[in-house]
């Protein structure tokens, strides 16, 4: 693989990670929102900017304005594969060692509680008791390491989307 394509995914995929965790934790610190609630989903949006301009920037300024789908799904998987690591390290960083109080994690956990209380008629209904007191049970086990994990499998998996979406957006052949 290019060393070109490498080095512009890993710088991009650093800023990408740093930008998503400050977003997280700024709404968490800064607003007092539950920084893994619905606001959570607008680093979707915030992810794809770095993955466009990135490959924009790889193929126009580094590649000659070339860039072939191969090289477009190499520069994708790097990113997002070191993006997710880092975005994940981060946040456990976070969790562990500058949340000493688990505040970001309690108000998860007091959300989500509420969220499966509230629906506790229907789930039961639905599954049975028995899966409602399990799902209980596993959400108040919750550790910051199985947070941390959580979230970096779904940037992870919302990266693969784009990896492919941007792709076919900016692969340009002669």
């Amino acid at each position: 693989m290019n060393a070109k394509l490498i080095r512009c995914a890993v710088v991009t995929s650093f800023i990408a990670a740093s930008a998503c965790a400050i977003y997280i934790i700024s709404l968490h610190e800064i607003f007092q929102l539950n920084p893994f609630g619905r606001f959570k989903y607008l680093y979707i949006g915030l992810y794809a900017l770095f993955f466009a301009g990135g490959m924009m920037y790889f193929r126009d300024k580094l590649n000659q304005g070339m860039m072939s789908g191969q090289q477009g799904l190499g520069f994708g998987f790097v990113l997002n594969a070191t993006a997710s690591l880092l975005y994940g390290g981060i946040l456990l960083l976070y969790l562990q060692a500058f949340d000493a109080d688990q505040s970001a994690l309690n108000v998860y956990l007091e959300e989500s509680l509420a969220l499966l209380e509230n629906s506790k008629e229907h789930l039961v209904e639905t599954l049975s008791q028995q899966d409602y007191d399990t799902t209980r049970q596993n959400l108040l086990a919750l550790t910051p390491k199985q947070l941390a994990f959580d979230q970096l499998t779904g940037i992870f998996l919302v990266g693969m989307f784009h990896t492919f979406l941007f792709m076919l957006f900016f692969k340009r052949s002669k």
